[in-house]
């Protein structure tokens, strides 16, 4: 048994090494997958408060046009007076 670990102790190490770096590794990918977990959480919540502005930007454009419509009736009355 001693000779076998006499012949084989660089590989040994190089197994272990390896079998070390493999831990790290793992640990580093579920902490990247943590990461992209939540940042697709906060892309959700970009892309819904964009939807947002935008129906809000839509009624105001409405408002706006409407307004308009107004303005323009009110212009035209006057016209007629003078």
């Amino acid at each position: 048994m001693e000779d076998i670990f006499k012949s084989y102790w660089p590989q040994l190490l190089a197994l272990l090494a390896f079998v070390a770096w493999l831990i790290r590794l793992e640990a580093a990918v579920k902490g990247q997958a943590q990461i992209i977990g939540e940042l697709r959480r906060e892309q959700a919540e970009i892309t819904r408060r964009a939807q947002d502005q935008a129906v809000t930007l839509a009624r105001m454009d409405e408002s706006l046009a409407a307004i308009k419509k107004t303005l323009d009736r009110l212009v035209e009355r006057m016209e007629r007076r003078t």
